[in-house]
């Protein structure tokens, strides 16, 4: 069995850390271009009242939808910061565990 270095394992993290940056930022960004109220109320003449009343009628049940796949979104990553933080501490403890050997 080939055991990783330390540089192996500290490249693998820096990777992986990228990773899971851009799906977070990639998500966020999803439900920030995609809210109904910033890309369709907000973008309607006010003048307009007609137009904005039913707009809003049917950008209500549109943010509905908005909200419940935000809510199903965060209950998916509900375990995310534990998973990373416990990446991280696997990664120290494989360190360490290296390094005692060095020492030795």
């Amino acid at each position: 069995m080939v055991e990783k270095t330390v540089d192996q394992m500290i490249n693998e993290s820096i990777v992986v850390s990228q990773f899971y940056d851009k799906q977070i930022e990639m998500t966020l960004k999803y439900f920030e271009n995609t809210n109904p109220v910033e890309r369709i109320l907000k973008t309607i003449d006010p003048a307009d009242e007609e137009l904005r009343k039913l707009t809003r009628d049917k950008t209500t049940g549109m943010m509905n939808v908005w909200l419940d796949s935000y809510a199903r979104s965060l209950e998916q990553s509900k375990d995310l910061p534990i998973d990373l933080l416990g990446n991280a501490a696997d990664l120290a403890k494989r360190i360490r565990k290296e390094n005692s050997k060095d020492i030795v």
